[in-house]
């Protein structure tokens, strides 16, 4: 088991590096976006976004990648990267929260342009997917002292956000395992401490956050290096695929 040991300052240097990343990839697009037929791109973006803005709905309550602060403003990592996007694209994106779930439903529905998230097969049912914009690792925590590897996920009782990639991930190789959906990372986090769960599901630099604002770093661990890491697209409805071009 490797141990978990990031601050909140850990985590705030993780989401300035990622911030800095998506800035560099930002800049290839802005260079590359010079050299396309810019009249065929507005053409695009006013019929899928006839009324002059796409709609950008994800997560509320994964920091430092997005999240609903106490001060009601949807901020994070990702959301100034889609600020960016939007300055770049010269159309207004506006970034509303949901809860994860909510959030796959509402593109699923057209209530929303943009999302972004890990691709898998049944997703690729409803969306289509720009090139990747980020990667991400994610882990599985346990409290320390529990000396377990991955074959002991399979007996374990698991904290996940509903929705998650990690489920259709968790069913497809750790069948037996008891999943719990919470609302976040946080969440099962508390049942973890609590001893209600044995395991975290969750993307690294958000369980490092929560690790660190909940004061429980030194306290948990990882089985393995991680779960999984991935690179992570902007997903869109089938219906505006046409967009996929402009955003990449």
């Amino acid at each position: 088991m490797k141990k978990f040991f990031r601050d909140s300052r850990t985590s705030l240097a993780m989401g300035v590096f990622l911030f800095f990343t998506v800035v560099a990839v930002l800049s290839m697009l802005a260079a590359e976006y010079q050299n396309l037929q810019t009249d065929d791109y507005e053409e695009i973006l006013t019929e899928c976004a006839p009324d002059g803005v796409l709609v950008y709905g994800a997560d509320d309550s994964a920091p430092p990648l997005r999240f609903a602060g106490e001060d009601g403003v949807y901020k994070g990592v990702v959301v100034d990267y889609v600020g960016q996007l939007s300055l770049e694209l010269g159309i207004e994106i506006s970034a509303v929260p949901y809860k994860w779930d909510d959030a796959i439903r509402a593109l699923k529905e057209g209530k929303t342009d943009l999302c972004d998230m890990f691709v898998n097969e049944e997703r690729s049912k409803y969306f289509v997917f720009t090139d990747p914009i980020y990667t991400l690792r994610t882990v599985i925590v346990v409290r320390i002292g529990n000396d377990y590897n991955l074959a002991d996920i399979h007996s374990m009782r698991v904290a996940t956000q509903k929705g998650d990639y990690a489920n259709g991930y968790m069913e497809t190789n750790y069948p037996d395992a008891e999943l719990t959906y919470v609302h976040d990372v946080g969440e099962g986090l508390q049942l973890l401490m609590e001893g209600q769960v044995d395991g975290v599901i969750g993307d690294e630099p958000v369980v490092s956050y929560y690790a660190g604002e909940l004061g429980i770093s030194e306290q948990i661990g990882t089985i393995g290096t991680s779960l999984y890491e991935e690179p992570v697209c902007l997903a869109l409805p089938k219906e505006k695929s046409n967009l996929v071009p402009v955003l990449n």
